[in-house]
């Protein structure tokens, strides 16, 4: 289906400019309708590309993955509908024509990786979900890497770990050997299977370039700035909405 979609739109782009060079093209009526529809169309069509990207990263499930991608591709050319229409009030008749042709060469890539995809799948391989991004999947990762930080900054304040072996064990007992009521049942410990250690060098850089951790040899230890941060965070737990944040937490839970 993508690929006809892909095809099609391509073709009927081409053919519109053809149309427009030969003056030949047909002005589009009841703009606002047109622009009505095709709105409720893309809003359809957001919610049934979040929902389906989301139940296809859950389960790592190509196929529905692949309807994930069909609803993207129909909010594009809805966009383009409605661009059309509105240029069309100006006799611009053109820019949603050219727009076409690269949505649908977009269409075209999409099938095409879906399609190398689903053959590594069948042969057997191991397919990577992980550029099928989520809505929330991205901003999950980040602050995983926010909590390692802010637990690097207390654990050299609060428990005296000043090296990377201190500090990678509070890491591994911390959000890998203990179990949290509630955040452990709803899978929400930060990259649980993450090799700290490896891993280290990435978690930590962002301390030290904003000066809030120095490295002495093989030594760490908190600046001033680094326990003005930790205290600002720290305090701001005081005006922690628990409501908010439970619903936060089943609403990420799905996306970790």
């Amino acid at each position: 289906m993508l690929f006809i979609a892909g095809f099609s739109a391509v073709y009927e782009s081409i053919t519109r400019i053809i149309e427009i060079l030969n003056n030949t093209v047909d002005p589009i009526n009841q703009v606002p309708l047109v622009v009505i529809v095709e709105g409720i169309a893309i809003l359809s069509a957001i919610g049934l590309f979040v929902y389906q990207r989301h139940v296809g990263r859950s389960f790592n499930n190509l196929t529905i993955i692949s309807q994930s991608v069909d609803s993207k591709n129909h909010i594009f050319i809805g966009s383009a509908v409605i661009l059309g229409a509105v240029l069309s009030l100006f006799n611009i008749f053109w820019v949603d024509a050219i727009v076409g042709i690269f949505i649908g060469f977009g269409i075209l890539r999409d099938a095409f990786g879906l399609l190398k995809d689903a053959k590594s799948s069948y042969d057997g391989e191991e397919t990577d979900f992980s550029k099928y991004k989520t809505v929330f999947g991205d901003y999950v990762n980040i602050n995983h890497l926010e909590t390692f930080r802010l637990w690097i900054l207390f654990s050299v304040h609060n428990k005296d770990a000043n090296t990377q072996e201190e500090l990678v064990k509070s890491f591994n007992d911390t959000f890998k050997n203990n179990y949290i009521p509630v955040i452990s049942e709803l899978g929400l410990l930060p990259n649980k299977d993450l090799d700290f250690n490896s891993n280290f060098d990435e978690i930590i850089i962002h301390l030290i370039d904003n000066n809030w951790l120095e490295k002495d040899g093989g030594i760490y230890k908190i600046t001033e700035s680094g326990l003005n941060h930790l205290d600002v965070i720290l305090n701001d737990f005081n005006n922690f909405d628990v409501k908010f944040s439970d619903s936060l937490l089943l609403k990420l839970s799905n996306e970790n």
